[in-house]
């Protein structure tokens, strides 16, 4: 279980770029693993929508590095800071390839409701049934929450929200070696 972690260990070696420590640790750990074992991974997602609408970035408190091509983010947060941008996190493709990449065979991503760090619900973002299950498990009492509804089905089926939940948790599984 890497609940908060992975986006701190770029700090560890500050010789290497973030992500390919990042890499090596998920490396690691995918070979430590038995056949067919499991990895969860709880991590802000590097675009989520509250980003956008001004929440600073949860590890430099500098709005908009989380967004900002991360050599543009290190050369604001070293300007504000003094330091380095080292904690990455990542866009739902790039955990995934980055796990993929690590030795991870299979990716499951799950929204986690309301943050990965006290998850009350873990909603699939490859389910559109799910999805909708989740949107009408609360009736709908007002016009404006039946319209709240109708449109975060839509962002879902066009693949919005997948890619602007604030937060994941992930499970990757290594290939069985039968």
């Amino acid at each position: 279980i890497l609940n908060g972690v992975l986006e701190w260990v770029g700090l560890s070696r500050v010789r290497k770029n973030p992500r390919d420590v990042q890499r090596v640790v998920l490396q690691n750990i995918a070979r430590k693993l038995a056949p067919g074992g499991h990895l969860y991974v709880g991590i802000e997602n590097r675009w989520g929508y509250h980003y956008f609408l001004g929440t600073p970035d949860d590890h430099t408190k500098i709005w908009g590095t989380n967004l900002m091509p991360r050599w543009a983010a290190n050369l604001v947060t070293r300007a504000r800071t003094g330091r380095d941008y080292r904690a990455y996190t990542h866009s739902l493709g790039g955990l995934k390839r980055l796990l993929r990449e690590s030795g991870f065979s299979e990716v499951d991503a799950y929204a986690t409701i309301p943050t990965y760090r006290r998850p009350k619900d873990f909603l699939p973002l490859a389910s559109p049934t799910v999805f909708d299950w989740y949107c009408d498990r609360y009736p709908a009492q007002s016009a404006k929450r039946r319209f709240k509804v109708a449109v975060a089905k839509l962002l879902y089926r066009m693949g919005i929200v997948q890619t602007l939940v604030p937060h994941f948790g992930v499970i990757a599984r290594t290939a069985d070696r039968s």
